[in-house]
């Protein structure tokens, strides 16, 4: 009888334990096994985030360095050629990211000629920056040669349609100055048609020749035409960054709105009409995103 009692009373207590741990216990278990679950969660994230961060970094480093190297083949020390009177020149490129697609060049063809150019490659970024190096090697390689500007583009063009698996194409100016006249021969590749900024203030877009975009079409003939420039008379080269850039309104900055501040710059030096330029540019986007490349290249005739 008093076993019976004691194996109940025994039986109750391991039932009560029971109890105990089916209340308590177990889901505390089941509690730590879900802390242990988000803990590792939140590791897995961390770890993932670090490595994301790692490779953001090493991305923005080597668009850094990419951005040097293309900056660093195109001329940047202004005035370039101290000791030449008869002209002044500067140009600036202003790329949407870190790396663009528009180009500028000059440089002498021989002692009375300076041929210089500009252009704007289709697309942004890294793989506009490369055609645009590749489009400026092209040019120069085949202007030192003694073609005319015509030629040069034909020539330059045949070589980007080859293989052009991307479809890219940029559009570019062409000018040769004869220092001692300042007769500029020319030919256009679809780019923006530049002004005159004569000395009165009025501004006149110079005659547009034949011509269309490097890399779309091979064998194409391009068109030649000839203007003088008479003394302190600027041409200004420009890419559509500028008067296609537009505010947080979707508003325009236009060509009459950029016709009307190069009037007010015919007794500026190059330097100071491209600057002003792009003050009002990006004082008319505000905070707007800039979306396209921005490139200007001013000559100024002095004799």
């Amino acid at each position: 009888m008093e076993l019976a009692y004691f194996w109940s009373l025994h039986t109750g207590k391991v039932s009560q334990t029971f109890d105990i741990i089916k209340k308590a216990i177990i889901p505390m278990i089941i509690a730590n096994g879900v802390g242990i679950g988000i803990f590792i969660f939140i590791a897995r994230n961390l770890v993932k985030e670090r490595r994301t961060e790692t490779e953001k970094a090493k991305i923005e480093h080597d668009l850094r360095i990419a951005h040097d190297i293309q900056m660093g083949i195109i001329p940047k020390i202004f005035p370039p050629f101290p000791d030449r009177s008869e002209f002044d020149l500067f140009a600036v490129i202003e790329p949407a990211k870190e790396v663009g697609g528009d180009l500028y060049d000059f440089f002498f063809l021989d002692d009375s000629h300076l041929c210089f150019c500009e252009g704007d490659v289709s697309g942004k970024g890294v793989p506009a920056s490369l055609f645009m190096a590749v489009s400026k090697t092209l040019i120069k390689a085949h202007a030192q040669s003694g073609m005319s500007s015509a030629d040069i583009l034909y020539k330059v063009n045949n070589m980007l349609c080859e293989e052009n698996e991307s479809s890219m194409f940029v559009t570019v100016f062409l000018g040769i100055l004869d220092i001692e006249t300042g007769e500029v021969v020319y030919s256009n590749a679809g780019h923006n048609i530049p002004y005159i900024i004569h000395n009165d203030g009025s501004i006149t877009k110079i005659p547009n020749t034949k011509g269309i975009a490097l890399g779309v079409l091979e064998d194409f003939q391009f068109e030649t035409k000839s203007l003088f420039l008479g003394k302190d008379e600027q041409m200004f080269i420009f890419t559509d960054g500028v008067n296609e850039a537009t505010n947080e309104r979707d508003e325009i900055f236009t060509l009459p709105r950029l016709e009307n501040i190069l009037s007010q710059c015919s007794k500026c030096t190059p330097k100071a009409t491209s600057m002003r330029i792009i003050d009002e540019v990006y004082g008319f986007q505000g905070d707007a995103v800039q979306f396209d490349d921005i490139a200007i290249l001013v000559l100024h005739y002095r004799v």
